[in-house]
């Protein structure tokens, strides 16, 4: 049924209709938008509505109020579709293995590390606060390397100039080059939750390791080159025998360190990974 032969049913059509005839002539999409009820579908002033007819049109909710709104507000209301953020499915080393929800890995086959990319990255704008946060926590004991990597930047995280890695060992790998850094953290036990900050303004990668008396964080591990930071940024888990779970939104609950959990990023700074 299309929204006109749902709104007549509802005795709701010719009220609205009535009412838009007497709308003036605005241009301006966001000023017509600011003249719609947020919590009816009433449009302009009610009181060129008889009350019946005001009470009809208020007491609808749910897809037949969008279909209103959007009919009669001009082009589909600026809303945001919820941007689901996990484990690629297609930028990923193919033994590596992924669970239903896609927040889980596993290397299927021991003696060889595995990565995978997240199926979405971020990327600096001038003015945000350019500074996200995401999370693993250890299900399986093993070996590894986490961090962030450019797209097409080899999935064995740090073997090549595109890709940072945070070692296991408390140790850092780029460029296949593998090297200290300050109050290096290990990881990798199970029940280990590691967290991992990039900022963008800064150009600086951290890490920090949950610990029974407290977040343990260290000074920056990695310093971008001006070029890198203007392209997108996935984080990248890649494993020997571990199984990793990562942690990409907070629930309700705010990232660590002045930063922001990475899927809740600005929709501007968030880019698809389009690898298939």
């Amino acid at each position: 049924m299309d929204p006109q032969e749902e709104m007549d049913q509802m005795g709701i059509f010719a009220d609205l209709f009535e009412v838009k005839e007497q709308m003036p002539s605005i241009e301006d999409e966001s000023k017509m938008r600011t003249r719609c009820v947020s919590d009816s579908v009433m449009i302009v002033d009610e009181s060129k509505a008889d009350k019946a007819s005001a009470e009809r049109a208020a007491s609808f909710n749910g897809p037949l109020r969008e279909k209103v709104l959007n009919t009669y507000c001009g082009s589909p209301r600026s809303k945001v579709k919820k941007i689901k953020w996990c484990l690629s499915n297609t930028d990923k080393d193919p033994y590596i293995q992924l669970s239903a929800d896609k927040l889980t890995c596993h290397g299927a086959r021991s003696g060889n590390r595995h990565g995978v990319r997240t199926n979405h990255g971020v990327v600096y704008e001038y003015g945000q606060k350019n500074r996200f946060y995401f999370e693993v926590k250890f299900t399986q004991a093993g070996n590894s390397r986490v961090g962030w990597s450019l797209k097409l930047a080899n999935l064995d995280l740090g073997t090549c100039a595109r890709g940072w890695g945070f070692n296991g060992s408390g140790r850092k790998t780029n460029n296949n080059v593998i090297s200290n850094y300050f109050c290096g953290v290990p990881f990798g036990e199970q029940g280990d939750v590691v967290g991992f900050v990039i900022d963008l303004n800064s150009a600086g990668m951290f890490i920090a390791k949950r610990e029974e008396d407290g977040d343990h964080y260290t000074v920056c591990a990695f310093t971008l080159k001006d070029a890198d930071i203007e392209k997108p940024l996935y984080p990248t888990l890649c494993t020997y025998d571990a199984s990793i779970q990562i942690k990409l939104s907070g629930d309700g609950e705010p990232a660590p360190f002045n930063s922001v959990w990475i899927s809740e990023a600005p929709p501007s700074q968030i880019v698809a990974n389009e690898i298939v």
